[in-house]
């Protein structure tokens, strides 16, 4: 598995530099984790995504010791997002904590041995606190036809009737079938939109939560250190890209998570790379933000729960939205993300 994981981080890397050189509370409020002059954030610029899609090119280039597995006792649903406790108190001892060091050499593909899971655990080190354990599971996040959407049927808004078809197989529990990774060599799969009796636009997100505790529950951790994140996929669709900051400060913003617009792609080899300060609070947020709509995607970055990749559009008369996510990765990782820098902002 190493052999391949490293020759695919080569072939991986060579792809971006190429690429990128063409392209040149609740009761109690939840503040953000505040920035220190130390913190090396990458400048970019966002565009925001909900009720109407719309694209903008964000920055483009075209369970181990910590490990998650049936023995640990951890629950695999990942619906939960209950870190209430962690986030109302980000100085918390309980919070994980990355190195400080740039996070280098964290890949993840779809076509290799490592399965429907990314390696979160890889820019760890030794300060992940002992009773949590790294999760990274490729599976459902959200969609709009199910409990885990907090708001989809609250004031009337209804419910919509969204689902995700996976290409090659069946999930039983939401997690990315092993069928899949082997049939398209990524996560990949049909967005069925449906709108329901829902006011917005259905959606979907596919994506992976970084850290549990003992009892399964997601938690914040500390990620700034992997500079943003590059991924490669297709979407027949603009897919966003959005950072779950868990139940508690979710509800704040109102689930108008720190997000980057991603652009439509039917290109196998296409790269983006967003650093974090490429996220920010969408548009159509109009609330108290508490501080988080200044520097949002680096203070996401010190208390991150998830990432995911939502597909949100009108549904189509027949049929849905094929997609595939073949690769993801730390925005730090590989010496031609890091030369080639911002584009296309």
């Amino acid at each position: 598995m190493k052999k391949n994981f490293y020759c695919g981080l080569a072939a991986f890397t060579a792809l971006a530099f190429t690429a990128c050189s063409d392209d040149s509370s609740a009761n109690a409020v939840v503040q953000p984790v505040a920035i220190d002059s130390s913190s090396s954030v990458i400048e970019g610029s966002s565009s925001s995504v909900v009720e109407e899609t719309s694209s903008s090119a964000i920055v483009e280039s075209s369970s181990s010791s910590f490990g998650l597995s049936s023995g640990d006792g951890v629950s695999s649903s990942s619906q939960d997002n209950s870190s209430s406790s962690l986030l109302s108190n980000p100085s918390s001892s309980s919070i994980a904590k990355s190195s400080a060091s740039e996070c280098r050499g964290l890949i993840w593909f779809g076509g290799t041995d490592d399965g429907a899971r990314v390696p979160v655990e890889e820019c760890a080190e030794t300060l992940w606190p002992k009773n949590v354990v790294a999760d990274g599971v490729w599976r459902v996040m959200e969609t709009d036809s199910d409990s885990s959407c907090a708001y989809c049927n609250k004031d009337g808004i209804g419910s919509g009737k969204s689902s995700i078809v996976w290409q090659g197989g069946e999930s039983e529990n939401g997690e990315v079938p092993d069928a899949t990774l082997k049939a398209c060599g990524g996560v990949c799969g049909t967005a069925v939109l449906d709108k329901g009796t829902l006011t917005f636009q259905p959606f979907v997100s596919i994506g992976f939560t970084f850290a549990r505790d003992g009892a399964g529950s997601p938690v914040p951790v500390d990620v700034s250190n992997w500079g943003g994140i590059c991924l490669s996929y297709t979407s027949e669709v603009p897919p966003s890209l959005e950072l779950d900051l868990g139940d508690s400060v979710n509800k704040v913003l109102d689930y108008a998570l720190p997000s980057a617009v991603l652009m439509k792609s039917s290109v196998a080899a296409n790269i983006k790379c967003i650093p974090w300060s490429a996220f920010e609070i969408p548009s159509w947020f109009k609330g108290d933000d508490h501080g988080w709509k200044e520097d949002t995607g680096a203070k996401a970055a010190k208390q991150l729960v998830g990432v995911k990749f939502k597909l949100q559009a009108n549904p189509k008369d027949a049929g849905g939205y094929v997609f595939n996510i073949r690769s993801i990765s730390a925005y730090n990782s590989g010496s031609g993300y890091n030369a080639a820098g911002p584009a296309d902002q």
